[in-house]
Parts: structure tokens; C-alpha cells; sequence
């Protein structure tokens, strides 16, 4: 069967750059690939996942977000204002909600677009500060867009200090948050769903914080959607983080939150962490570039996925398992190489016992 479909020039010229930068034999493969990578998303993701039209009243927030970039240091650093929703200040104390079980959470691994463990932290501290004392729940809808709103705030001010240090893919404070600049309400969206979370029309949870178990997403009695912080989420919330709390910029979270997040995933999260430790052994192994790894994770999923869809859990898990200071990336000319460090080492040795 054949379909023809018209594409911009742009379109185009990037597919066809993709097709040889990445070996695909043609256009055509490339793009059953990506269709069949989107019917696996679909197929894994509801389709009441609010999108676009979410925000299809909001469009001004593409123009006029007040970033908070407040000045620069004789050296040209940029000094970044966090926003009170992010800060340690409030002095309040919200009731721990109980955590969301399987069915309603998935059970396995972590989905490959949750590829920062930063965007839940900034999510879970702006839910601990809007909850009032001794409350359990608040409006999801109110909650989704005041948090995502003030993540791209922030997002972009760290994408300041991302240009300004020259920091590379893999790198940057920014990745995860909702800085896109083509069409900031599609970012926008992306980052609600993706990270904060949503309820489906089967009651499922779909997202980072529900998937961490991190917070439980309610209806209430009139249907209305609730969102609540669970213990283990409250604890992580309140952790002092070296960008939030110290205007450090070296990394986006401490040792402390690094170790305890570990903690949280090895004692609720166990595919996610069976997985953390396959891919560290695959790399000491050998399976230290994109495609030997990509290869290694098909085993471990098992099942017939797309190649894209193998690609994604790859990229995902790489993204947090960097940004918790196991795994390194080594730029070779154009290849890039994967090692484990010091420490991912030392998780591997320990956690397989």
C-alpha cells in the first residue's frame, strides 16, 4: 500500500540527512520506523493524555513567560533567580498521601522519554510549597500548568547558563524542562504529560512522579482531579539541591539526593533497577556504543519492538543514569562512547549482591 504525503523542503532535507547519518538503507524504512515507533507510544500512552488543546487558551505563555535571569558576575556567569515554588522556604507541612500501585502505575522499567531524574525533582518541590498546611490534595489541572509554567521560567535561565558554560548534550542543567523555542506550548504540553502526569479514562497513572510513585493522582468525588505527595515523594522534595538551593551549577543534584533516589528505586522500582544494573554490566562488557547497547537491551526487553522504541529506552536510561554520575559519554570524532564510572561501578558491585 502506498500513501504520498506532502513535506516542507526543511522536512525533507532533514529526513535525508537522518537516512545517512544513521545507515538506514532508505527514506522509506525511516519512516516506517517512525510511524511504527509512534503507534508503540500511542499503544503504551492514553489517547485522553490532555494535549495541546490543554493549553489552546494560554498561547500567550509563548510570549510573554518572565524569565528570571537576574544579572551577571564580572565573569559573565549568569546568576539565576529560582522561583519561590522551587525554593526551601515555605515553612509548611502537607499530609503525605499513600502511593499508587500497579495496575494503575506500570511495573516495569521507566519509560525512555523520562530521561532526566531534575524535571521530577523541580515538579515534586513546586507540589510541596502550593499544598497548605496539613493539606493531602490539590487540583491536578491547576497544578500541571502553574508547574509547567515555572519550569520553563527556570528552564530557560539555566539554558543561559548552559550556552554560557558551553555545556554539551548530556551535559546540560536545561534537558527535560520545557525550554523549547519553535512552539513553547508544545513543550509546554510535553513536559505536563511526560514528567507531572495525568489520569486516564481508566483510571491509570501516566507519568514520572506517578511511574517513581513519588505522588498518587485521585478523582474526587465530583470528578474532579487531584494530585497528592506521597512520603518517599515529601522526603525527596525537601532534600537541598545544589542548583535550587546553592546557585551550583556543576551538577543538578547532590550526592545526598543521588544516593537516596537509588535507594528509592532499588526498594520500589525493581525492573527499573534490574535494568540500571544490566546496562552497566552490558558497557564493562563491551557494549559501550549506541548500537552494541541498543542490542543489549533487546534482550533484556524481550518481545518485538521497533528498533526506534529500543533506541528510546536506551537514550532514557543513559539520560538518568549520567545524570546520577554512573555513566560517562565520550564524544570520539562523530562516535561516542559509553564508560562506567567510579561510582557506577562501585552501584554495580553493591546493588547486585
Amino acid at each position: 500500500m502506498k500513501v504520498v504525503v506532502d513535506l516542507p523542503e526543511d522536512v525533507m532535507s532533514k529526513l535525508f540527512d537522518a537516512v545517512v547519518r544513521h545507515r538506514y538503507s532508505n527514506a522509506s524504512m525511516f519512516v516506517q520506523m517512525a510511524i511504527e515507533n509512534q503507534l508503540q507510544l500511542e499503544e503504551e500512552s492514553s489517547p485522553a493524555a490532555p494535549m495541546l488543546d490543554e493549553l489552546a487558551g494560554n498561547r500567550k505563555f509563548a510570549s510573554s513567560l518572565p524569565y528570571e535571569v537576574a544579572h551577571t558576575l564580572p565573569g559573565g556567569e549568569p546568576v539565576v533567580i529560582v522561583p519561590r515554588e522551587f525554593g526551601l522556604g515555605a515553612n509548611v507541612n502537607p499530609r503525605p498521601v499513600g502511593p499508587p500501585f500497579p495496575p494503575r502505575v506500570p511495573s516495569g522499567p521507566l519509560w525512555g522519554q523520562y530521561n532526566r531524574v531534575f524535571p521530577a525533582k523541580l515538579s515534586l518541590r513546586c507540589l510541596s510549597n502550593l499544598l497548605r498546611e496539613g493539606d493531602d490534595w490539590t487540583d491536578l489541572p491547576s497544578f500541571r500548568e502553574k508547574a509547567s509554567v515555572r519550569a520553563r521560567e527556570f528552564g530557560v535561565a539555566l539554558d543561559a547558563v548552559d550556552l554560557h558554560r558551553g555545556n554539551k548534550r548530556g551535559e546540560k542543567l536545561s534537558t527535560g524542562l520545557p525550554v523549547g523555542e519553535k512552539d513553547p506550548v508544545a513543550a509546554l504540553a510535553r513536559f505536563m504529560n511526560q514528567f507531572i502526569g495525568y489520569l486516564t479514562k481508566d483510571d491509570r497513572i501516566e507519568g514520572m512522579l506517578g511511574a517513581l510513585r513519588y505522588v498518587n493522582l485521585v478523582k474526587g468525588p465530583d470528578s474532579d482531579e487531584r494530585i497528592g505527595i506521597t512520603e518517599k515523594g515529601l522526603e525527596f522534595a525537601r532534600m537541598e539541591n545544589p542548583v535550587l538551593d546553592r546557585g551550583k551549577y556543576d551538577s543538578t543534584l547532590s550526592q545526598e539526593e543521588t544516593e537516596r533516589y537509588l535507594d528509592h528505586i532499588f526498594d520500589e522500582l525493581p525492573e527499573e533497577g534490574r535494568l540500571s544494573l544490566y546496562v552497566l554490566k552490558a558497557i564493562e562488557e563491551g557494549a559501550n556504543n549506541p548500537d552494541a547497547l541498543s542490542v543489549r537491551i533487546r534482550r533484556f526487553v524481550g518481545g518485538h519492538r521497533t528498533d526506534a522504541v529500543i533506541d528510546t529506552m536506551r537514550s532514557g536510561s543513559l539520560g538518568r543514569l549520567g545524570e546520577l554520575g554512573l555513566v560517562d559519554r565520550q564524544r570520539e570524532g562523530t562516535s561516542v562512547r559509553y564508560a562506567v564510572t567510579v561510582r557506577g561501578g562501585e552501584v554495580l558491585a553493591s546493588r547486585s549482591k
